[in-house]
């Protein structure tokens, strides 16, 4: 299973129907990886920048998304492509907006498969996404919590500190669970994120 679809799977709903959606939603994943990809897509999975470059300059559609929601910029950072992602970037940023079938931003696909040096890149690109919401609920910020609490070292913290320090009204937002950020963190009984998150929210959000 690959990163991506296991973290939407982690995500704890209580709701039966919800439950069942995310099963499907992986079937979907599973019998349409290589359906319906535009020559774009495919080249940007592949990691192709010649060939990205050569369909760009041809007028391919960077916003066209597959059967799961990826736009090209998706795919690329999904797979770590680096150079294709700037590539795209730099020619359109209208898919730092668009979600895939898991409501997932470009943002978020690079922060679940920690891709953190882009992450940061894709940020200070457009920093609209921060308070978009994947199916889980979790906006950006909830992703560095989420997978900070299962990483080996603190770069997650890193990029949620750069994120806060532009942005605290993600602080605000709950996600699937009617959890804030903060107690997000509490969950994950991650002591270095509440932390750092108690330096950012209002009195009333304290222990």
């Amino acid at each position: 299973m690959n990163a991506y679809i296991g973290t939407d799977n982690r995500c704890r709903s209580n709701s039966f129907i919800n439950s069942i959606r995310v099963l499907f939603l992986i079937g979907i994943f599973a019998v349409t990886a290589s359906m319906a990809n535009s020559p774009l897509h495919i080249a940007a999975n592949g990691g192709d920048v010649d060939k990205v470059k050569a369909l760009l300059r041809q007028g391919a559609d960077t916003c066209e998304q597959d059967d799961r929601g990826y736009t090209p910029l998706h795919a690329a950072i999904f797979r770590g492509h680096s150079e294709v992602a700037l590539i795209l970037l730099e020619a359109d940023t209208r898919p730092l907006t668009m979600q895939n079938c898991l409501n997932s931003t470009p943002l978020h696909v690079a922060i679940i498969n920690g891709h953190l040096a882009f992450a940061l890149t894709l940020f200070r690109a457009d920093t609209r996404p921060l308070t978009m919401q994947d199916y889980c609920g979790y906006t950006p910020l909830d992703r560095t919590i989420v997978e900070n609490s299962r990483a080996i070292d603190g770069n997650f913290l890193e990029l949620a500190k750069i994120l806060l320090e532009t942005d605290t009204s993600p602080l605000a937002v709950l996600n699937g669970r009617k959890l804030t950020p903060l107690e997000v963190a509490k969950d994950k009984e991650d002591t270095k994120a509440i932390k750092l998150l108690l330096q950012y929210n209002s009195p009333q959000e304290l222990w």
